[in-house]
């Protein structure tokens, strides 16, 4: 399945959130990202898109998706709970200055949406996507379509 992604990068993670496997697709990306350096040897997506790094700066919308990424984490642990490693890895995520002030704005956020809604309704407001510049990559992805 993962070759069948290639050339678009393509992971698989453990219920940590921990690179298990990887398309050429994502070596390549990943690889640019972190160039010179190798990509780390216990890759963890959490961290890499919420700690500082190669990662986190490449994401151009990081205040967007950081909400949305800590709540799919919870909402896809088995049985809708977490293990104990990863609620403590989302915990400390979640108790960096930057990510707490950034939950904090979202929470306001999403408390003054809930008032603009109809009463009874839910509405989920995701970003489609994580969105990198092909800058913040330093090259495209060769044979990627256009």
């Amino acid at each position: 399945m993962l070759r069948g992604h290639d050339p678009l990068p393509a992971v698989v993670l453990n219920r940590s959130w921990d690179l298990v496997r990887a398309n050429n697709g994502a070596r390549l990306l990943f690889g640019r990202l972190y160039a010179p350096d190798p990509l780390p040897e216990s890759a963890n997506v959490l961290q890499m898109v919420i700690e500082p790094g190669p990662v986190r700066r490449a994401v151009r919308n990081w205040h967007s998706v950081v909400p949305h990424l800590l709540e799919r984490a919870r909402r896809e642990a088995v049985g809708g709970v977490l293990d104990e490693r990863t609620d403590a890895l989302v915990r400390r995520l979640r108790a960096r200055a930057d990510v707490a002030a950034l939950l904090a704005s979202d929470d306001a956020t999403r408390a003054a949406w809930s008032r603009l809604c109809a009463a009874g309704e839910q509405h989920g407001v995701v970003p489609g996507e994580v969105r990198a510049s092909p800058e913040d990559t330093r090259d495209e992805i060769p044979g990627a379509p256009r």
